[in-house]
């Protein structure tokens, strides 16, 4: 996956994104060649288990959070 370079307006620092095609990409290659083979175990394992931060948590983080929970 190659993440496009862009940089934020307010601090100049460079803001790293993964667009669609990255994941597409991603996919293909673990279900083409397994994800062992690719490398990426570890990504498929973590995708697999539950969250660790709660959506609740993860909520109280912003109030434009808290009001698509509530």
């Amino acid at each position: 996956m190659n993440p496009v370079l862009r940089f934020s307006r307010s601090t100049g620092r460079p803001v790293f994104t993964i667009r669609g095609h990255d994941v597409e990409e991603f996919v293909r290659v673990v279900c083409g060649y397994g994800a062992d083979a690719a490398g990426v175990r570890a990504i498929v394992d973590a995708a697999n288990r539950p969250p660790v931060i709660a959506r609740a948590q993860i909520a109280d983080a912003c109030g434009t959070c808290r009001l698509s929970v509530a």
